[in-house]
């Protein structure tokens, strides 16, 4: 199934001629991983673990704390850094600031990464969620602000249990999870080294989505686009004293777009979106009046 899923990616994506393939003559693919969710979250750590059990170079330069819902916004003041163990840096700032730090001042400048993994998210980032998600918003900024586009990979999922991602159920997911996205990879990699093209199309990031299911239970893995319609709903509300705390509510169902992510999620699909970055309107834009 994971062959067939690289296979479409593939027709659907024309990859671009790769300008540097060490990793495929004899040296380790070098990933910079990150999150939105900190440095210790579990479902970076498996994905540390996974990643690096496989043989990739992964070096983690990833938010200090929690910084869920910030998209692709950077920090542009001083910021505090520390490195707290080996291969592990982290950065008091937003996941999409990891990137552009980690690649300017942390990796040497003859051996920048080849590509770029974000997560594992705790929460899926499909439909509406996808553009204010700062897992996904880490991709933006690979293959936005460098001369030299870094493709991205953004992987996250739902919690099997509860909202406490560190009982045993939940960390087994998180591998489960880090494992798949450790044999894309891998799927990715020696497609390049066979083909000589890039591991994906220049300006081009994939967004993953993988349903809070065991892998024997999921219904496959399906390339999808990017769903249009919410599956929760933030607010706030007066809280007293000047302050006004974020609520969360689930979204009322409704029909999306053809082929979209969110219904293919909810059918317990691992979702495969690719994304570029480009907010200009298609060619919808001029008739679709159902916003007004």
């Amino acid at each position: 199934m994971l062959r067939y899923a690289i296979a479409t990616c593939a027709l659907v994506l024309a990859a671009a001629p790769a300008s540097a393939t060490s990793y495929c003559h004899g040296g380790s693919l070098r990933i910079l991983l990150t999150n939105d969710d900190g440095y210790q979250a579990p479902g970076i750590r498996a994905l540390q673990t996974a990643l690096g059990d496989a043989g990739f170079a992964v070096t983690m330069v990833a938010p200090a704390t929690n910084q869920s819902g910030s998209g692709a916004a950077l920090s542009l003041s001083l910021i505090d850094v520390s490195n707290p163990e080996s291969g592990v840096y982290a950065v008091a700032g937003t996941p999409a600031t990891t990137v552009l730090l980690g690649v300017s001042a942390i990796f040497p400048a003859n051996q920048k990464p080849n590509l770029i993994v974000s997560g594992i998210n705790t929460g899926a980032n499909v439909g509406a969620a996808t553009p204010i998600s700062g897992t996904v918003g880490v991709t933006i900024a690979a293959i936005t602000q460098f001369a030299k586009p870094i493709p991205a990979i953004a992987v996250s999922t739902d919690l099997v249990e509860g909202t406490d991602p560190t009982t045993s159920a939940n960390l087994q997911h998180f591998a489960d999870v880090a494992a798949f996205t450790s044999r894309l990879v891998d799927q990715l990699v020696s497609k390049s080294c066979a083909s000589g093209a890039g591991l994906l199309p220049r300006h081009t990031a994939i967004n993953v989505n993988y349903p809070p299911l065991a892998p024997t239970s999921t219904a496959g893995i399906k390339m999808a686009v990017q769903g249009r319609t919410p599956s929760f709903l933030i607010g706030y509300v007066n809280a007293g004293n000047g302050q006004y705390a974020p609520t969360y509510g689930a979204a009322p169902a409704s029909p999306d777009v053809p082929q979209s992510d969110t219904v293919a999620f909810s059918q317990g699909f691992v979702t495969i979106v690719p994304i570029d970055g480009d907010y200009t309107a298609g060619p919808r834009a001029d008739s679709d009046q159902s916003g007004s």
